[in-house]
């Protein structure tokens, strides 16, 4: 495989992966658009019967964005070639992972449900 074919390839594989993305985000937009649309329709918010939030969302969210915190901090160290600092963030990484998985069972119990 020639210099070209490789650029041509490389090419084709950063737009495939721009149109994925751009889907999502237009998936993700009008799911959101919908949820806002059957929001504002509705007379009483949540609606009665529904499930309550479960208690543990927020530390979810915390937890998943902590270790997106972490990731990005192993590709900069790792980067900058300092291998003890990328062997510390992916430990916390996976440790945040592992305490998201531990937890969800534990605290939201549509878990269970099947």
């Amino acid at each position: 495989m020639n210099v070209v074919q490789k650029a041509q390839l490389t090419a084709t594989g950063r737009l495939g992966m721009r149109l994925f993305l751009l889907s999502l985000s237009v998936l993700f937009a009008a799911s959101i658009v919908g949820i806002l649309v059957i929001r504002m329709r509705a007379a009483v918010w949540p609606p009665e019967g529904a499930p309550p939030v479960p208690a543990g969302l927020w530390l979810s969210t915390l937890l998943i964005l902590a270790s997106s915190a972490t990731m990005g901090l192993v590709q900069k160290t790792a980067a900058r070639q300092q291998l003890a600092g990328s062997f510390r963030y992916l430990l916390a990484t996976d440790l945040l992972a592992l305490l998201f998985l531990v937890k969800e069972p534990l605290i939201n119990p549509l878990f269970w449900v099947g």
